[in-house]
């Protein structure tokens, strides 16, 4: 029968290859404060000799997770045999940076749990749920498929969510209120002070949750968060996720703040409670992400710059993209964008078709996957218009 010291061997052993691992494939090169180190390339193409598919679908990071996260989460690996042990000290963390006491912090499995649970509290057995539309569509099927009565309200003319046509269509039977600011799939954002006092008006009559995935990437002047008016006590949730500029997406960290009631609320219908909310590796990684500022200011620094080259492509090619503080950007189109979307996708070139009455989405890649993608798009275009004579 192994002995302690024998486990323990096993698991040092273990940590240490799975670092070894990670180097060689390069998953351990030095980034610097000037940009971040170029990731260990994706997996090849199960054909033979074929260029590897270029991801532009999904919002993620292509630059991380940064080494400093990588080396947490190696670190953690030999803590894999216990139960979770840092969520409460990752809540604690967060409420120090966003001024906030750790009962207003709830840790998920990303922010699209968050998302849910938020409809599981309040959305749920014929509640009504208001939202914008189109928008990220976690919390709302999630509320269809616990027997919610979802409110879609659509976007005003410049791909914008449209506060007053929400507003008024929150009734009686509403009891959830989401806003996606910066907006997915558009990119887009509303003034800061008219989200604010939406926010104010409409939580006196509905919990209100307001999705900041990606709140990272705008100038502070043009979005600015809903975290004060949690502080205030207003029935406002904010979430946010380690997802889009810390690059987890595949560890799966987010977080919700809200007044401790809220919080508490959310706490009730989080599955496994905080011993399983989240892995080991995932905190560890997530709190080591949190410290590495210099890594998180380069991926902010070259999304921003790959995010105007993308619209000013677009542009060229006579799309007119709405103004995105995302990392991504939108392509309105009438017709013909699931289409695109399956002809990019035979080139080895991935974009979002998610909503096809509106557009595309084009996730800003590294500098490599944006010549594909824009090499692809001439291509597939070019190749459309000589089909339809």
């Amino acid at each position: 029968m192994p002995t302690p010291l024998d486990r323990r061997r096993f698991l040092a052993r273990s940590a240490a290859s799975a670092a070894a691992l990670l180097a060689a494939r390069g998953g351990l090169a030095q980034a610097t404060p000037e940009g971040p180190a170029a990731p260990a390339s994706p997996p090849p193409s199960p054909a033979s000799g074929a260029p590897r598919v270029v991801r532009l679908g999904q919002n993620e990071n292509p630059w991380g997770p940064s080494d400093a996260a990588k080396r947490a989460a190696v670190e953690a690996v030999s803590s894999g045999n216990r139960y979770v042990w840092g969520v409460a000290e990752l809540e604690k963390k967060l409420a120090v940076l966003e001024g906030l006491s750790p009962d207003q912090v709830v840790l998920g499995s990303g922010s699209h749990a968050l998302l849910c649970m938020a409809a599981a509290a309040w959305g749920a057995s014929g509640a009504e749920v208001v939202t914008a539309d189109p928008t990220y569509p976690g919390l709302p099927l999630y509320a269809e498929a616990i027997g919610g009565r979802v409110v879609r309200v659509p976007l005003d003319g410049s791909f914008r969510t449209d506060l007053a046509a929400m507003e008024a269509r929150v009734g009686p039977a509403t009891r959830l209120v989401y806003v996606c600011n910066p907006a997915n799939p558009t990119g887009t954002v509303v003034e800061p002070a008219a989200l604010r006092a939406f926010c104010e008006r409409v939580s006196a009559r509905a919990v209100v949750v307001v999705d900041e995935a990606y709140r990272d990437y705008p100038d502070a002047a043009r979005v600015a968060s809903l975290v004060p008016l949690v502080k205030e006590g207003a029935r406002v949730v904010v979430t946010c996720t380690f997802s889009k500029l810390h690059a987890l997406a595949g560890f799966r960290v987010g977080y919700a703040m809200a007044p401790p009631e809220l919080a508490a609320a959310l706490r009730k219908v989080r599955m496994g409670g905080a011993p399983l909310a989240v892995s080991n590796v995932a905190v560890a990684a997530a709190s080591a992400s949190l410290d590495d500022t210099a890594f998180l200011e380069a991926c902010r620094r070259r999304t921003v710059a790959g995010r105007a080259a993308l619209a000013a492509f677009l542009r060229d090619e006579g799309f007119a993209p709405p103004p995105s503080e995302t990392n991504f950007v939108f392509v309105p189109m009438t017709s013909g964008a699931a289409e695109l979307a399956r002809a990019l996708d035979a080139k080895g070139v991935r974009v979002s078709a998610r909503d096809p009455k509106h557009g595309l989405r084009v996730t800003v890649g590294t500098e490599e996957d944006m010549a594909r993608f824009r090499e692809a798009f001439r291509e597939a275009r070019k190749a459309a218009r000589e089909a339809a004579g």
